[in-house]
């Protein structure tokens, strides 16, 4: 079933996969904020789909043209699971072309393309070889091994940023001067520790001020 996304038809395995790829691109620092659609799926109205040796491989699901061709942009590709190939057709834009590897809802066309990644042929006319990392696992295996390893730094990353905040936030009402004498009216509930930490604190503060003569 074609779904919609990002102005156009594709099916869910691009529309689950794309946008992690895109976050670990940014990450890598591959591109600055969003990859570069040129085309999806679900249509046979445009010249590229209909290139001698390519065929209509974006009749259905699957394929998808993009602008991130670059070696490093591809090897991320290819760590996803993608098959993504950089394209240099006289009359096209140069982009990268590919699918993600197994991929059930690929045109007959991108079928047979699969079938000569398979044996590491490009999947256009002649022998051309794919370039680049080969084999690759297939997007939902490469999916399932990298979504965790994304998601574990990006949750150290806020951990990280969360904990800058709240120290920067302390410190600066520790320097308060209107704020230090508050810390020993603190409620009852709270603990002696804490209580005796932030005193700690507060003399810290003092003693730098001492020094410095704030």
């Amino acid at each position: 079933m074609p779904v919609d996304f990002r102005g156009g038809k594709t099916c869910s395995c691009v529309a689950l996969s794309l946008p992690w790829v895109e976050e670990d691109m940014k990450r890598r620092g591959l591109i600055v904020s969003h990859v570069d659609i040129f085309q999806l799926g679900y249509r046979g109205d445009v010249a590229a789909s209909n290139v001698p040796g390519v065929g209509n491989t974006h009749a259905e699901g699957g394929c998808v043209d993009v602008g991130q061709y670059h070696p490093q942009q591809i090897e991320c590709w290819r760590d996803w699971g993608w098959t993504m190939q950089k394209r240099l057709l006289t009359g096209i834009v140069p982009h990268a072309h590919g699918w993600p590897y197994r991929c059930p809802h690929l045109a007959p066309a991108a079928q047979l393309q699969e079938r000569n990644w398979d044996v590491k042929d490009a999947g256009l006319k002649g022998d051309a070889q794919v370039v680049g990392q080969w084999p690759v696992l297939s997007w939902r295996d490469a999916f399932r091994e990298n979504v965790m390893t994304l998601l574990g730094d990006l949750a150290d990353e806020i951990a990280t940023a969360t904990a800058k905040k709240v120290t920067a936030s302390l410190a600066a009402a520790v320097w308060d001067a209107d704020v230090i004498p508050n810390v020993w009216g603190a409620p009852d509930n709270v603990s002696i520790r804490a209580k005796n930490a932030l005193a700690e604190i507060g003399r810290d503060a003092n003693a730098i001020r001492e020094k410095t003569g704030a």
